[in-house]
Formats: structure tokens, C-alpha cells, sequence
């Protein structure tokens, strides 16, 4: 993860400034102090699935931290690395046979029951997908391949779902 991208995040959860997201509705950016060693140590792997290193750097620096939250009806939700094991599991088991074992969740969207994860291949690239839960994993779109690409759109479109 580039020092700019964390540095742009840092900024967002110190600000006391009112930030209004796409539709002007005034939002909070909340974060959890970085994970530990021990932790990531712990949930580097799910089910011999690694996360991206990518995401081990933020989880570094935030074990969790949300978006652009309006109540409980809108924003982005990035899991902890225990999150992100949880919430993959639950996935897994809840899409049975249709699941991919190449998928890893790390990012809920507030309010419309939808994910964010990342499809891994060999030798640490992935895609970043939108997780539509009405559909079979087989079926989600690809939004971009980049942590930092996805999080960097994210903000400068305000929140917005900016890859519909």
C-alpha cells in the first residue's frame, strides 16, 4: 500500500471536518487501531487461501474502519483481519457448492447486503469484485486490481458506487 493511499486515509479519520458524500448527506470515517503480528500471523490465511499483502499493509495500520457511513444505511464496512475470516466462512458456507475458493471478503456495503472481495491468483495478483448477493459468485463483476485503485475511486467519487 503506497504511503500516499494510508496518508489520505490517516487524514480522513482525524478530520473533525463535515464531509458530505455523493448526495450531500454529512458522513464519519471511523478506524480501529493496526493489527497486531500475532493477529496477522493468525488470519493471513483462510481455508490455504492467502490475503493479498496489499491488505495486510492497510490491516497494518487499521484493523477495520469504515467509509463514508451515513447511520446504518450507507458506506463502506473494511473488515479486521478476524472480520475477514468470519465473514469469508459465513460466505462460503452460506453459497455452498457455488462458492470459489479463490475469493476472500474483506469490505461489506452498509445497508444493501452486498460485499466487496478479492478473487487471488497464484503469485499474489487478484481482482477486486462486487459481491451482489442475489447472485452465484461465478456471476460477480470485476471492479478493478488494485487495493489502492479501489480505495482511491472510492473516496474521490465520494462514496458513491462508482463501477455501476
Amino acid at each position: 500500500m503506497r504511503p500516499e493511499t494510508l496518508d489520505i486515509l490517516k487524514a480522513l479519520f482525524e478530520s473533525n471536518k463535515k464531509v458530505e458524500n455523493f448526495e450531500g448527506l454529512e458522513v464519519s470515517f471511523t478506524n480501529k487501531a493496526g493489527a497486531s503480528e500475532e493477529e496477522l500471523t493468525w488470519h493471513v490465511n483462510i481455508d490455504e487461501v492467502s490475503i493479498p499483502e496489499d491488505y495486510i499493509s492497510l490491516l497494518r495500520n487499521f484493523n477495520g474502519f469504515t467509509l463514508f457511513q451515513f447511520e446504518d444505511i450507507g458506506g463502506f464496512s473494511f473488515y479486521g483481519a478476524e472480520e475477514v475470516n468470519k465473514e469469508t466462512r459465513f460466505l462460503k458456507e452460506s453459497y455452498e457448492e457455488d462458492w470459489d475458493s479463490s475469493l476472500i471478503v474483506f469490505c461489506s456495503i452498509i445497508g444493501n447486503g452486498d460485499f466487496i472481495a478479492f478473487r487471488t491468483y497464484p503469485k499474489g495478483t487478484y481482482d477486486i469484485l462486487d459481491c451482489y448477493h442475489d447472485d452465484v459468485p461465478a456471476n460477480w463483476m470485476k471492479i478493478c486490481d488494485s487495493l489502492e485503485e479501489f480505495i482511491e475511486k472510492l473516496i474521490s467519487s465520494k462514496g458513491n458506487l462508482y463501477w455501476l
